[in-house]
């Protein structure tokens, strides 16, 4: 694949730009986001499936299935952002020559990177911080570079490695807007398959009456066991958090190419580079001409 014109104006945007440019990405790409997504899910949801009478999932061990899931999707979700973001039609495919000569495993080490994050969260918060944006855009920079090595370069690297506290607030801020989104969907799903399908798959499942009801702190606790803890909810969860996480990643690759262009002045290089070429074009035109 060679470099050609952005697909989007090279210009400084805010987050909430990012995110709305983010969403009309996600459309116009949607056919290769879902495929990358359900690539992702569909195992996470077989193995919960299979699994269920034998193993009691509850919540934090389907976390760890999300973090698995999360390190290949984000992965795939960068390749095709970048394809779709330097004029080419994002596909799995095409994903998979632009991460390397070997795809799959790239793909694991960042499968492994992501599971690390997760004790670093849990059981120390500042090393899974650290995991998650102190080595930034290390896929992005893979991907950019893939596609013409001028996109990224190892200073673009280091630049962007001496911004901890502008990434931490982006990071921040994109785990607080998919933490709601992410609730807001999920309510969605519940209403549409209970009162439009008629196949209740979260809260309609739980039969509880609270007209019935005596304590309504049994009736939180119940709810919270449910939730916590009933295969089908966890399938709906792991697969409507992937699904933010899609539109996340996202936002995290415009995130990226935003930065580069407030503090290095991206837009310009490849502006100059582009006249460049084109000077350099016409130089041998008008010599092939002469010569002729």
């Amino acid at each position: 694949m060679t470099f050609r014109q952005p697909t989007i104006p090279l210009a400084p945007r805010s987050l909430g730009n990012n995110l709305d440019l983010a969403l009309l990405l996600l459309r116009s790409g949607l056919r290769g986001y879902l495929s990358a997504w359900f690539l992702c899910t569909a195992p996470v949801a077989a193995l919960i499936g299979a699994t269920y009478r034998l193993h009691s999932w509850t919540f934090p061990q389907a976390s760890v299935l999300f973090f698995l899931a999360a390190g290949v999707l984000g992965t795939l979700v960068a390749a095709l952002t970048g394809a779709q973001v330097f004029s080419a039609r994002p596909s799995l495919s095409r994903a998979y020559r632009l991460l390397g000569p070997r795809p799959w495993w790239y793909l694991t080490q960042r499968c492994v990177r992501s599971l690390l994050q997760l004790p670093g969260f849990f059981l120390f918060l500042y090393p899974g911080l650290l995991l998650s944006y102190h080595w930034p855009f290390r896929t992005e920079a893979r991907v950019l570079h893939n596609i013409e090595p001028i996109l990224h370069r190892a200073r673009d690297t280091q630049l962007l490695d001496k911004e901890p506290s502008q990434l931490a607030g982006i990071w921040f801020t994109l785990v607080g807007q998919g933490l709601l989104l992410w609730g807001v969907l999920l309510l969605t799903v519940d209403f549409a398959t209970t009162w439009l399908l008629g196949t209740p798959v979260l809260m309609g499942r739980l039969g509880i009456d609270p007209a019935y009801a005596d304590d309504s702190g049994a009736i939180l606790r119940a709810t919270l066991q449910f939730l916590w803890s009933d295969p089908l909810v966890l399938v709906v969860e792991l697969a409507v958090a992937l699904f933010v996480f899609v539109y996340l990643r996202i936002t995290w690759f415009l995130s990226y190419i935003d930065l580069r262009v407030r503090n290095d002045c991206w837009d310009v290089e490849l502006k100059l580079r582009q006249e460049a070429a084109q000077l350099q074009r016409g130089i041998e035109e008008r010599t092939d001409a002469t010569a002729a």
